[in-house]
């Protein structure tokens, strides 16, 4: 008859006999344990503490997908390399943080700016040069009254004439003819 006694065990040996033994705390040692006697049923629930964990014992295979949260991960452990290639997504990054200097030289380009983007602030002064305004590009109304001198410019007799008829009304032009 088993004993209820917590500290009272009854043996049962190979040939059948049975005998009950009472074990001290502690009594029992590694020592007294065959190689692989103690497996997962033996082993009580949370019994297992860091402190019995050797160094390295848990490996990649042992993690199960998807059970190390971001509060388990260090700051600062995550690098370059341990990101795959296009794993950084638009919706990853938050507003306000790719800086100039992260941009790399001529990274911007013509079709990266939103229509009306250059101002006139973001242009540098003597920035814009000739060899960059396309011919006939410039019109009259772009121009500031008084900003055109004759001294500069060598035009034909026949320009000059309508541009005398354009700036001049015409009663004007009949009195110098008088």
């Amino acid at each position: 008859m088993d004993s209820l006694d917590e500290e009272i065990f009854t043996l049962v040996y190979l040939d059948g006999s049975k005998a009950q033994v009472s074990i001290g705390e502690g009594k029992i040692t590694d020592f007294h344990l065959a190689d692989g006697s103690v497996g997962t049923v033996e082993i009580i629930d949370k019994a297992v503490t860091t402190a019995k964990l050797a160094d390295g014992s848990i490996t990649e295979i042992k993690i199960l997908d998807g059970v190390i949260s971001s509060g388990k991960i260090a700051d600062g452990t995550i690098i370059s390399q341990d990101l795959s290639d296009g794993s950084i997504i638009e919706s990853k990054i938050s507003d306000g943080v790719v800086v100039s200097s992260k941009l790399a030289d001529e990274s911007v380009t013509n079709s990266k700016l939103a229509d009306n983007s250059v101002t006139e602030s973001k242009i540098s002064n003597s920035s814009v040069t000739t060899d960059k305004i396309s011919n006939s590009s410039i019109t009259t109304i772009k121009l500031k009254d008084g900003s055109v001198v004759l001294q500069k410019y060598q035009i034909s007799l026949l320009l000059l004439l309508k541009l005398l008829l354009v700036l001049l009304p015409v009663p004007r032009l009949l009195q110098m003819e008088q």
